[in-house]
């Protein structure tokens, strides 16, 4: 057979296989992924894990128990309240620059050379200070017997500036009583008799 014909019949063999290029033409095709041998060195899915218990961590990778001890070393003591970088910024004004802006704060106030030295209790009058005597607030309560007509308070370091007296929680006018300092004490005496079980406060000021 000449080598012609040989190729003109290979041609008429090759009219009689399948063209159209379609998966399901080819013979032997496999159709389930079980049709498939893995090569060694695949990974099965008998052999993938199926839970996080089954993974084994590398020696640099930290556990569960590591973090949650390095989360409570940093927190350490703080309070609850200042324990989250939230609370902490919070506390700062949210001031990303609180030590400049404390900088500049103390900065703004007067410096020693700027300020007398003074004493004692003081207050403010027409934009000037103005120093005053030490101050007290004292306070005595008396229930009445019939009749009585005078009580005192007692323990004060000068005389009162100004004497208030309430009967039964009414304060009385200053026409109501007069009043007298010696040695620490002032004696109330009532322009009126008092009524038995009456209650009495006596308040001493000084300013």
């Amino acid at each position: 057979m000449s080598k012609a014909r040989q190729i003109a019949d290979l041609l008429a063999d090759l009219d009689n296989v399948a063209t159209s290029g379609q998966y399901a033409d080819l013979a032997g095709n496999p159709t389930t992924v079980s049709t498939f041998t893995n090569d060694s060195g695949y990974i099965t899915s008998a052999a993938l894990p199926t839970n996080v218990s089954q993974l084994t961590n590398d020696s640099s990778y930290a556990t569960t128990t590591q973090v949650a001890t390095a989360v409570s070393d940093l927190i350490d003591s703080s309070p609850a309240a200042l324990d989250t970088l939230n609370e902490l910024a919070a506390a700062l004004g949210d001031d990303a620059d609180f030590a400049a802006s404390t900088a500049t704060a103390i900065g703004l106030k007067a410096n020693q050379t700027q300020v007398n030295t003074i004493s004692g209790t003081q207050s403010t009058q027409g934009g000037r200070i103005t120093t005053l005597e030490a101050n007290f607030r004292m306070t005595a309560e008396h229930t009445a017997t019939a009749g009585q007509t005078q009580m005192a308070i007692a323990n004060l370091t000068a005389a009162p500036t100004d004497l208030e007296v309430f009967m039964n929680g009414i304060r009385l006018a200053s026409s109501d009583f007069s009043s007298a300092y010696a040695g620490g004490t002032s004696t109330v005496t009532l322009n009126e008799a008092a009524v038995v079980g009456d209650v009495f406060e006596l308040v001493a000021w000084k300013i």
